[in-house]
C-alpha cells in the first residue's frame, strides 16, 4: 500500500514480539501513525514467538484492521529466530529492525541517506553524541558487552543489538550463514557482515525506556557468553568469508 511520495525507499519494519499484550496495540497504532505521516511504502512484520498472554490474537486482529501489518508466528519463544524469520519474509527494499518498546521512525530517513554508500546502519547508544537514559546496570552491561566483542572478535563497531537497517538484497547472503538464534542472532549477523567486508555505519541514538526492562539480564549472561565463545570457535574453523555481493 502506497503512502505519500513515490520517491521514498520502501521499508519492511521487523519487530519481534513475545508476551507484549500490554503495549502491543497502542505501540503498533502509534508506529503506524508515525509511518503514515512520514510517507512512503512500508510494511510492519510482527514476529510473534511463543506468546501466552494473547499477543498472538492481538497481532492477528491488527493484521485484519491494517493492510500494512503482517504477522509471523513461531511456536516457541526465540527472539533471534523471530527476527531471522521476519527478515526472510520481508518484501521491501530496506529492512529495519525495531523493538515494540523502542522504535524511531526518523531512523528510516537516516537509512535512506546512508544506505547508498553503506550496507548496514546501526543506531548506537555508545557514540559520543548518543544518549542512554536507561538504568545504570543496563548501561554498564551494554558497555561490557561491547568491550567483550572487541576483545574476542576484534569487532570494530560498538553496537550490535537494537535498531538497525540494511538492504534486503544482500541480507540473504549472510542470513543462511548465521547459526545462532536466541540472544545473539543480530550480534552474529553484524560480526559476519563486518568479517565479510560489508560497510557498516553507526549513528548516535537516544534511548528512553518506555517501561521497566523485563529481561533477566544476569541470568542471560552465562548463556550469551557461552554462545559467543562457540561462535568464536566456529568462525575460527570456517573458510574465509565471502566478499559482499552488491547488485
Amino acid at each position: 500500500m502506497r503512502h505519500g511520495s513515490s520517491v521514498k525507499d520502501s521499508f519492511s519494519v521487523v519487530i519481534p514480539v513475545h508476551n507484549e499484550a500490554d503495549i502491543l496495540d497502542e505501540s503498533v497504532r502509534d508506529l503506524l501513525g508515525r509511518l503514515d505521516r512520514r510517507g512512503g511504502e512500508y510494511e510492519v512484520l510482527l514476529c510473534e514467538n511463543g506468546s501466552q498472554d494473547g499477543t498472538r490474537e492481538m497481532a492477528a486482529a491488527l493484521q485484519r484492521v491494517y493492510s500494512q501489518v503482517r504477522v509471523v508466528s513461531l511456536a516457541e519463544a526465540d527472539y533471534g529466530r523471530a527476527m531471522r524469520e521476519g527478515i526472510r519474509q520481508a518484501q521491501n527494499d530496506i529492512v529495519v529492525i525495531f523493538d515494540i518498546d523502542y522504535y524511531q521512525v526518523d531512523f528510516l530517513d537516516v537509512c535512506e541517506n546512508l544506505l547508498s554508500k553503506s550496507d548496514m546502519v546501526i543506531a548506537s547508544k555508545l557514540l559520543s553524541r548518543a544518549g542512554d537514559r536507561r538504568g545504570a546496570f543496563r548501561r554498564i552491561i551494554t558497555i561490557g558487552f561491547s568491550l567483550f566483542l572487541r576483545a574476542v572478535f576484534g569487532l570494530r563497531v560498538r553496537e550490535t543489538h537494537g535498531i538497525k537497517g540494511f538492504r534486503r538484497k544482500w541480507a540473504a547472503d549472510l542470513l543462511e550463514e548465521c547459526q545462532f538464534t536466541r540472544d545473539i542472532f543480530d550480534t552474529e549477523l553484524v560480526i559476519r557482515a563486518e568479517r565479510a567486508g560489508f560497510r557498516i555505519c553507526e549513528v548516535p541514538t537516544t534511548v528512553v525506556e518506555r517501561r521497566p526492562s523485563r529481561s533477566r539480564i544476569a541470568k542471560r549472561i552465562p548463556r550469551t557468553v557461552a554462545d559467543l565463545l562457540r561462535l568464536r570457535w566456529q568462525l575460527a574453523h570456517e573458510a574465509p568469508p565471502k566478499a559482499p555481493t552488491r547488485r
